[in-house]
């Protein structure tokens, strides 16, 4: 995602694709469970859909063989990915700040998320399921990637 440069409107287009196709996948992944971030994962989601994003490829959470995502380790993504768009979002002009660049973060539930995972050892079951599960959740987000990456590169050829 590194060549994708931001300020492009077809770039951001893309980023975006990423964006909803990962999160209608994480919400499907979790089944809807994602503690502080139930309301942006949910927005998300509807975005996604909204624009046709809610693609259904990927693995099937619900089945067996996948176990659901923690809604601990679903949060951390989730309400991270929204801090690391405002990064971004400083990069471009006020009328680009559309779509997924729109929403500012909702900072307390990432300030409760913190405050609440702070409190959870590491080296528990608990603490381990986390961290895998958020682990799972990138790879979620990596899998969008390449899928619209290949979509885009089958629209070029």
């Amino acid at each position: 995602m590194s060549r994708l440069d931001l300020r492009r409107s077809d770039d951001r287009q893309t980023f975006s694709s990423i964006q909803l196709r990962g999160f209608a996948r994480l919400k499907a992944a979790c089944r809807g469970e994602a503690a502080e971030a139930e309301p942006l994962l949910t927005h998300m989601a509807n975005m996604a859909r909204r624009h046709g994003f809610a693609d259904g490829k990927g693995p099937q959470y619900g089945d067996a063989g996948h176990r659901r995502l923690s809604a601990d380790a679903v949060a951390y993504v989730a309400l991270g990915s929204q801090l690391g768009l405002t990064v971004l979002r400083k990069e471009l002009g006020p009328g680009d700040r559309t779509g997924i660049f729109e929403r500012e973060p909702d900072l307390s539930a990432w300030k409760a998320l913190a405050a609440r995972l702070s409190t959870m050892p590491g080296d528990t079951g608990a603490g381990r399921k986390t961290v895998d599960d958020a682990c799972r959740a990138f790879a979620i987000f990596y899998s969008a990637c390449v899928d619209t990456m290949n979509l885009q590169s089958e629209k070029l050829s």
